[in-house]
């Protein structure tokens, strides 16, 4: 099909094969990674307390507070799409009742774990005169900047408390961190297992004799398609592993 002299596209072949199976190696060992950097958490988890905020020294009565700053850019189009620029975690003092019994919280320094859903929920906008107000702002190239807050640990609410550890500082959470944990590391798992299957595969067909036959050629536009994709999906898995006091926000108006 190729003519008799196909030794320089096989040469080509197995180093474009070569790439692929770098680039798979590398997105996998990045999302191990990720995973273990939730190992540890994960461990303290199991041994988080939770109970009810009695007490609470920040403003208007809470805990701790999550917070991200936030840029809204437009392109005139009525849109204002936000990039976040930086996420804090804010704490107070408080007392916390667990089975009975009162225990002093000191959290400064600690991470805040907001519920995903309830910090979305403060990032929309009022009104649609909100938006309308904010346009002017957003066209020009500083955007318009933004810090959208969720409290967490309201007197009388329930949250979770990991105490710190040797360098890992305290977390409270408005959500079950246990159960997030393992579900962000079972997701990571599962990504390598079907990021290295798909790529065996894509290679075990390419590689079907005879070289560049219709078969081969399919195999080898798969690998294409797959060194072009996997990628985003690695990024897309390193956004979703973020522990909730760094999750990203960005989002859109209008």
């Amino acid at each position: 099909m190729w003519g008799a002299d196909t030794q320089g596209l096989e040469v080509f072949a197995a180093i474009a094969l070569g790439f692929l199976w770098i680039h798979t190696l590398l997105i996998a060992y990045a999302a191990l990674l990720d995973r273990r950097g939730l190992a540890s958490r994960l461990a303290r988890a199991r041994e988080a307390v939770v109970g009810t905020v009695v007490e609470a020294a920040g403003p208007e009565g809470v805990l701790a507070r999550a917070e991200v700053d936030q840029v809204g850019r437009t392109k005139g189009d009525g849109v204002v799409h936000f990039a976040d620029r930086a996420h804090r975690s804010v704490g107070w003092a408080g007392v916390l009742e667990v089975g009975g019994e009162r225990h002093s919280l000191a959290l400064e320094g600690a991470e805040v774990w907001p519920e995903l859903d309830a910090r979305e929920r403060a990032a929309a906008p009022e009104s649609a005169a909100q938006l309308e107000s904010v346009l002017p702002q957003a066209k020009r190239a500083k955007g318009w900047r933004r810090t959208v807050a969720v409290d967490v640990g309201a007197v009388g609410s329930t949250v979770y408390y990991l105490p710190a550890r040797g360098q890992e500082p305290a977390i409270v959470s408005a959500l079950e961190p246990l159960g997030w944990l393992r579900t962000k590391r079972r997701a990571a798992l599962l990504f390598v297992f079907a990021e290295l299957a798909v790529a065996a595969g894509c290679t075990a067909l390419a590689l079907v004799p005879p070289a560049f036959g219709w078969v081969s050629m399919l195999g080898g536009a798969a690998c294409l398609g797959f060194f072009l994709g996997v990628q985003p999906l690695g990024v897309a898995l390193t956004d979703a592993l973020r522990t909730p006091d760094r999750a990203y926000l960005r989002g859109r108006w209008g």
